[in-house]
């Protein structure tokens, strides 16, 4: 049955490319296109002319920095598109798992909100996934709204919160189909080291706020401890790599004064275990797409990977990593906190200028 179900997937990928070739032109060896792909003369975040290649290379992009700005992005710069996201995070289609955590950068916000008192704001959670974080500040007064390009993610966070302001689709879209939405707060967590065009999405953002509002965001840490640099921090799921100075010179370049600037802390959880974990489970995750049986809560099964409830699969792998290296990662641990080794991830607060 498996065998079955992974082989009609199969084919309805190869559908889906074979229609977007049609439309859109051949693809890369990658299954993502990338149309006709220009000279790089000018860094694709400030503009500058002083762009050096890094030596690396992943498939069919080039690892490049910008001496202005100090991103790190890979060339050629391409978004996905939606579809790529719906297959790779496959969980929000699990029908069993009732709850998703709260990270680091959300409580940065939850913790010291721009706003005192919150009641009667207006905050848009640009890809807010299974709704968490909408969640919790709706629970400190703001009235929420989310965005988000999976539409899985959001029906997700209808079924877990109740909540029901959502719009499915790119910031573009949105602000194309609603031209005058202002908000008192914009927050996107993890969401720019996705996007090609990182400017155009701050400048949009700008344009959603009223004039004294806040935006709220995070990017993974590309200088952070790692024992090795997990799989999904390559293209085309992650298109830029940024440092706190990066994201501090994208936010004044583009009308904001940055307010509060933070790295996460080095913990063992974060930094040594939870690389391993997140490594694996996305090797799992990736194989996912390709064996994926169609089981419904309904029918007394789960959505399964290779065959393993995906609940059970991440949970036991947790276990097993956990009792593994809790010795090695306390040693690894007490090396960083000397060395003041940066966690995972930067979160940014800033004001849009008048």
């Amino acid at each position: 049955m498996a065998g079955v179900a992974a082989s009609k997937l199969n084919i309805r990928i190869k559908d889906w490319r074979n229609k977007l070739s049609e439309k859109r032109g051949a693809m890369n060896r990658s299954g993502i296109y990338l149309g006709d792909i220009p000279n790089l003369k000018h860094c694709p975040v400030c503009g500058a002319n002083t762009i050096m290649g890094l030596s690396m290379k992943h498939k069919v992009w080039d690892l490049y920095e910008c001496s202005d700005c100090e991103v790190q992005f890979w060339w050629p710069m391409k978004h996905p598109g939606g579809g790529y996201y719906e297959d790779m995070y496959f969980s929000m289609r699990d029908p069993l798992r009732r709850s998703y955590p709260l990270y680091w950068n959300h409580h940065q916000f939850i913790e010291s909100p721009p706003h005192d008192p919150v009641g009667g704001r207006s905050l848009l959670d640009i890809g807010c996934g299974p709704g968490t974080f909408l969640a919790a500040a709706r629970a400190l007064g703001y009235e929420v709204y989310g965005l988000d390009l999976n539409p899985q993610a959001i029906q997700k966070s209808k079924e877990l919160y109740g909540l029901d302001s959502f719009f499915c689709g790119t910031l573009s879209n949105f602000t194309a189909q609603n031209p005058g939405r202002r908000f008192d707060v914009v927050t996107s967590f993890e969401v720019l080291e996705h996007l090609d065009d990182p400017t155009d999405f701050i400048d949009r953002v700008r344009c959603v706020l009223k004039p004294d509002g806040f935006v709220a965001l995070s990017v993974p840490n590309r200088e952070r401890f790692m024992i090795r640099r997990e799989l999904y921090d390559f293209p085309p799921h992650h298109l830029t790599w940024w440092n706190l100075s990066a994201l501090r010179t994208l936010l004044s370049s583009q009308g904001f004064s940055p307010i509060r600037l933070a790295i996460s802390p080095f913990t063992l959880r974060a930094r040594v275990i939870h690389n391993l974990i997140d490594s694996c489970s996305w090797s799992l995750n990736y194989r996912a797409r390709r064996v994926k049986l169609n089981t419904t809560a309904s029918q007394g099964h789960r959505n399964s990977v290779l065959g393993i409830p995906s609940v059970f699969a991440n949970e036991t792998l947790k276990t097993i990593v956990y009792a593994l290296l809790t010795v090695p990662g306390s040693i690894l641990l007490l090396w960083g906190k000397i060395h003041r080794a940066g966690g995972g991830s930067i979160y940014a607060l800033a004001r849009r200028n008048e």
